[in-house]
């Protein structure tokens, strides 16, 4: 079994040893089993954090330091032992699969796989233990509205807005003992109660989206092309897949522009447009050439007319000035509004 660290021991580990060998009747499968299966959906590094979900997915907020504590109050004999085990067992399938949005467990659930894929790409974590109530608690076919609704709030608070994040895990963990007592019985009841703590308005995503500006590399590439390939499909109902299409993402601006550009973007003014979403194209790769990137707007917007993207193809703006991004950018966001929206 993987050592989890407080106090260098693992609480579960301990009452497994002290606890289980006084069981008349047999668990459903061996203990060292159920928790071996555990361990292996889950990281080691992240068994502590899974742990602390699952506990605040039905009781009061606990942190972090607090765990191992928690669970050495509460397993007090052996049925609670394995009372917890058959627990986590069921929650390690599910948060395995939140990891995996290709596992077989989705195949239940086809309609969550995109919501899936997205909060992966977000690189939340705090939403797990309403998830968590969710599956153990309410009908399975609620789980797709659910997460559809963490999918939106999430981009709404945490990718554009940027909201401190201090409070998410309080609500959700008040939202998820909820489900656990019952008191919310649906997805749209868990859905209501999120739009009433969490939900950005229009007013304020649509704002807080014209003045975004999120640097390429890494994560944050990947990002920009989800949001890139979704206004795509909204405003010309083209479906294709932000992950497996072979669009590179073009700089209006240029990363390393020339002269001609000195005009219109003096100083800290380039720094402050250059990485804006107002400023960024799909572009194919072969047209995406040096000379045409860095070279002046006419000449890039000669390549833009060959290619197979119409927001890219469309672009006309005579000229490319702060104005210009700033006008595209307010497009986009009431655009962005009427596609990540509850």
């Amino acid at each position: 079994m993987p050592v989890l660290h407080d106090d260098d021991r693992d609480p579960l580990d301990d009452r497994i040893r002290e606890l289980a060998e006084g069981v008349n009747v047999p668990p459903p499968t061996p203990r060292e089993e159920m928790w071996q299966a555990i361990s292996n959906r889950v990281q080691a590094r992240r068994l502590p954090e899974f742990l602390r979900h699952c506990l605040n997915s039905r009781r009061a907020y606990i942190r972090q330091d607090r765990v191992y504590k928690s669970i050495r109050a509460d397993v007090q004999t052996p049925s609670d032992v394995f009372s917890l085990l058959q627990e986590l067992d069921s929650a390690s399938v599910l948060v395995e699969a939140l990891d995996d949005p290709t596992h077989g467990f989705w195949t239940d659930f086809p309609n969550a796989t995109k919501s899936v894929r997205h909060l992966k790409l977000y690189g939340v974590v705090q939403y797990r233990p309403l998830v968590i109530a969710a599956f153990l608690h309410m009908n399975p076919g609620e789980l797709t509205r659910i997460l559809r609704a963490l999918d939106v709030i999430s981009f709404r608070y945490n990718m554009i807005s940027q909201r401190n994040t201090n409070k998410l895990e309080e609500v959700y963990n008040q939202i998820a003992i909820a489900v656990t007592k019952g008191e919310l019985r649906s997805g749209r009841d868990v859905e209501d109660a999120l739009k009433q703590q969490l939900y950005v308005s229009d007013e304020e995503f649509r704002e807080a989206f014209t003045k975004r500006a999120i640097p390429i590399g890494g994560q944050k590439t990947r990002l920009v092309r989800y949001i890139l390939f979704a206004l795509q499909k909204q405003e010309f109902n083209i479906d294709a897949d932000w992950e497996t299409d072979a669009a590179t993402i073009e700089h209006v601006l240029p990363e390393h522009p020339d002269s001609s550009w000195e005009q219109h973007f003096p100083g800290d003014l380039r720094e402050r447009n250059l990485d804006r979403l107002g400023n960024y194209l799909l572009l194919e790769s072969k047209l995406n050439s040096r000379e045409a990137a860095n070279g002046p707007y006419a000449k890039k917007l000669e390549v833009y007319k060959k290619s197979q993207y119409p927001e890219t193809k469309s672009l006309s703006v005579p000229e490319w000035t702060p104005q210009a991004i700033d006008l595209r950018q307010g497009k986009m966001g009431k655009t962005a509004t009427a596609i990540w929206r509850l």
